[in-house]
């Protein structure tokens, strides 16, 4: 309800970033690709929302599984992306999106919520798969 008071959507965001972060003094490269996937989830809670109600739970936990297996691969292959032309970088990153996605849909989640260990092995499996399709390391 607090949330929804404040009115704007970014500075939702941004108290869900902080609260699911903390504050950051100096952030890492792995603080900032945190807040990224905090963010991504957060936007898609705001924005899918029906009627003023936030998307279903598993809804949104298979949306972060995918936010958070697209990030880690990305952030892996990184390097070798950005050696390509635009176009083709913008390919594989959809490509990557589309896979995760897949694979979060097929995550097998507690009907009355996700805990946190089915969280954390649909995330792994999930990046250990795209490791083997995309050559990924860890």
């Amino acid at each position: 309800d607090d949330l929804r008071a404040l009115g704007d959507p970014f500075e939702v965001t941004r108290q869900i970033v902080g609260a699911v972060c903390g504050p950051r003094a100096s952030s890492t490269l792995e603080d900032a690709e945190e807040r990224y996937v905090a963010a991504a989830v957060a936007d898609y809670v705001l924005t899918q929302g029906v009627n003023g109600s936030p998307p279903d739970l598993d809804d949104v936990a298979r949306y972060a599984i995918a936010a958070i297996m697209t990030e880690v691969l990305s952030s892996e292959l990184g390097a070798a992306l950005n050696e390509r032309p635009d176009q083709v970088v913008a390919v594989a990153e959809s490509e990557l999106r589309e896979a995760a996605k897949a694979l979060a849909s097929q995550a097998t989640l507690t009907a009355t919520g996700p805990t946190e260990n089915e969280l954390g092995a649909a995330i792994e499996s999930g990046i250990e798969t795209l490791r083997v399709i995309y050559g990924g390391s860890k």
